[in-house]
């Protein structure tokens, strides 16, 4: 009659590492599930912060812009629509953001001349808006 308890009791001690493991092992892929929900929450925020603000939202826009044009093999295009936008503009940031992006552009293109002219006028506007 005792022995009738020592099979269950054996199986028990024998299942138990393995149900802790299987627990475990939820456990984790729900804390994994938790941080990708925590980031992409992170994501929308921080994109909503970034297009809440103008400038900010205007240098995304310049870049991504920027880097469609390079990744077709147009560059010299990306320049003339850079140069135009500077034209358009009077906000002091996004001239600075302008002037690297062009001078960068310029380098890339082989003309170090040019990249030198603009980030030498960037400097100057940036010079006397601290006087």
């Amino acid at each position: 009659m005792k022995h009738k308890f020592l099979l269950p009791l054996a199986l028990m001690f024998l299942l138990l590492p393995v149900t802790i493991q299987a627990k475990e092992d939820d456990f984790e892929e729900e804390v994994a599930f938790l941080e990708i929900i925590q980031g992409y929450y992170n994501l929308i925020e921080s994109t909503h912060n970034l297009h809440s603000n103008p400038e900010s939202a205007m240098i995304l826009h310049l870049f991504t812009i920027q880097e469609i044009y390079k990744e077709r093999g147009e560059a010299q295009r990306a320049i003339a629509f850079l140069e135009e936008t500077l034209k358009r503009t009077g906000n002091p940031t996004i001239r600075s953001v302008i002037y690297s992006m062009l001078a960068e552009l310029n380098e890339e293109t082989g003309d170090p001349q040019k990249c030198l002219e603009l980030l030498q006028t960037g400097l100057d506007e940036a010079l006397s808006r601290l006087q």
